[in-house]
């Protein structure tokens, strides 16, 4: 991601998620406002703005009535048990930077742009 100053910003490597098969593009996590770009096999954490929802047959954010993953989703019954943690729940990402050499960036303001 181009910082806008002609560097590139580091990015989230999601350790959850494999690009592998996948063609560079985003890919939606479920009805979740998080969701995963594949660049050159690397999975980089990607979240919406506030209140919106990932959706991966419009390839944008939408809110969460638009889209469809979320209209499918049934309402969760199961009751945690007294023994459940925050930890049983989250998956910690960690932070790592892309191998860049010359920086692709320098030309170009801030903002996310597709290769090729």
């Amino acid at each position: 991601m181009c910082d806008g100053s002609g560097g590139v910003r580091s990015q989230i490597i999601r350790p959850d998620f494999s690009c592998s098969g996948y063609p560079d593009g985003m890919y939606a996590q479920g009805c979740s406002s998080d969701f995963t770009a594949c660049v050159a096999g690397n999975p980089i954490a990607m979240k919406c703005p506030a209140n919106l929802k990932y959706d991966q047959d419009e390839k944008k954010c939408l809110y969460e009535y638009q889209v469809s993953a979320c209209q499918a989703t049934p309402p969760t019954t199961e009751e945690p048990s007294s023994t459940d943690t925050m930890a049983d729940f989250v998956t910690p990402i960690t932070p790592s930077t892309l191998p860049i050499g010359a920086s692709p960036c320098s030309a170009l303001s801030e903002g996310i742009y597709g290769q090729g």
